[in-house]
């Protein structure tokens, strides 16, 4: 027994997988990070409309969706549907599961007043073609030829130099949101010159259109080993030398046992949060500076285990191990650049936090409570701490820091920072999850079907 639901945001990590799947079908590499995006955009943007199958036993196992494009046409003026997408999990298909969801897109069709339905499939896919001829389906004619074009992609424009104006440079990843998104404002209240990316372009152009000319910010997955070369090449050629790095991004698993876990979850946490940091470390060493000094942020979860976030565990736990192999390869080397890992000192309320301890999220401090010990914290670290496991200060729910700025030992490499009158206190903001997600959630619609 299954049911046919509308799907929204909230669903976005089971279609997601599907869709994915269903790309792999087709031929596709297997790439769960680029489908997440491309769905949530859809949904975030309400340009398509998804409806998923799921276990009426288990209502979280989705067996398979189907995604509608709404399209217009001029010649005949009206609107139409696009039935671009239909896929049913392999133990699941010849059950009726495909049949029940091209229904409900006729159902929801005609509540939409939308009296057509396309849909295209591959030449060689007989049980489809088969089954939407069943279901009424015919070739259709066309007294119009179909053209089609594939443009190159754009290369980035070359980022302008940015004055100086004898700041230090600090290049975060991971800005968009969380810890990443308050770094940014109490940096630029310490005078750096900041370098930032994340994943989401909507919130890459506030963060733009919120500084201007005064730092730089571009839409980069650091997963995507040739845009981080390019993001960091372009930093270098317009910022120069990087005084301190840093490695924010990362993303946590949805609570579960390691076994129950999906491979392609576990998989995408391990990318973003492990190679994310690999493919920066490669590309920013020639932008180093002499005595830069690098930051790659751990969690009290890569130094003890826990229950339901396995994944997230040996990510970070990898990220400890990393940086102190390559803090000795560097020591070796009789490098002046210190690399460490920093605990962030506990929970913070992050959208990270409240996927996997949501009860706590209430009583933990905010990201701009906790910014204004960690940030001078990060300021602080010297050579002498080069490979040691770091952990910010605590910070408790309510922190109003002083009004005049503690004296902060700079760390001997850099940071000589101009005094300020006092701390801003930040007000909290909404904040997105893996810089994709709105609030915005379809009603939901549900069909219960027997086999």
């Amino acid at each position: 027994m299954f049911k046919i639901i509308r799907a929204g945001t909230k669903h976005l990590s089971e279609v997601s997988r599907l869709f994915n799947d269903y790309r792999v079908f087709y031929g596709k590499k297997d790439n769960l990070i680029k489908c997440e995006q491309f769905i949530a955009d859809r949904l975030n943007r309400n340009q398509s409309h998804i409806f998923l199958a799921t276990l009426l036993a288990d209502p979280d196992k989705a067996i398979g969706f189907a995604q509608v494009y709404p399209r217009l046409s001029s010649v005949q003026a009206q609107s139409y549907f696009v039935l671009n997408d239909l896929f049913v999990s392999d133990e699941y298909r010849k059950q009726g599961v495909g049949r029940q969801l091209i229904e409900t897109v006729h159902d929801f069709a005609q509540q939409s007043s939308i009296e057509k339905v396309t849909l295209e499939t591959a030449p060689d896919n007989k049980p489809a073609q088969q089954l939407y001829e069943r279901l009424g389906y015919k070739p259709m004619a066309s007294d119009y030829l179909s053209f089609g074009i594939t443009l190159p992609k754009l290369t980035p424009a070359p980022m302008p130099k940015i004055d100086r104006d004898n700041r230090k440079l600090v290049v975060i990843t991971g800005v968009t949101s969380g810890l990443g998104r308050v770094m940014v404002d109490r940096f630029d209240e310490e005078g750096l010159l900041i370098a930032g990316c994340g994943r989401s372009q909507k919130a890459i152009n506030a963060l733009q259109e919120q500084f201007g000319d005064k730092h730089y910010f571009a839409s980069v997955d650091v997963t995507d080993e040739s845009a981080v070369k390019n993001w960091l090449e372009n930093v270098k050629n317009s910022c120069s030398e990087i005084d301190l790095l840093i490695n924010n991004a990362s993303i946590i698993n949805q609570s579960a046992p390691v076994v129950d876990v999906p491979i392609s979850e576990f998989k995408t946490v391990l990318d973003i949060n492990v190679m994310g940091v690999v493919n920066v470390l490669h590309h920013s060493k020639s932008a180093l500076s002499d005595e830069a000094v690098i930051v790659n942020v751990s969690s009290m979860w890569g130094r003890e285990g826990d229950i339901n976030v396995g994944p997230y565990c040996a990510s970070k736990f990898a990220i400890e191990g990393l940086t102190q192999s390559a803090a000795k390869e560097m020591s070796m080397n009789e490098s002046k650049q210190t690399m460490v890992t920093c605990d962030p000192g506990g929970g913070i309320a992050t959208p990270m936090l409240d996927i996997c301890s949501p009860d706590y999220v209430k009583e933990a401090p905010t990201p701009e409570e906790w910014s204004y010990k960690a940030v001078p914290f990060f300021l602080s670290i010297d050579h002498s701490q080069h490979g040691k496991a770091l952990t910010c200060p605590t910070v408790e729910k309510g922190y109003v820091p002083e009004k005049k700025k503690p004296e902060v030992k700079m760390g001997q490499s850099f940071f000589a920072r101009k005094p300020v009158a006092e701390y801003p206190v930040a007000e909290s903001e909404e904040e997105d999850t893996l810089d994709s997600v709105a609030t915005r959630d379809p009603a939901t619609t549900s069909y219960e079907f027997k086999k």
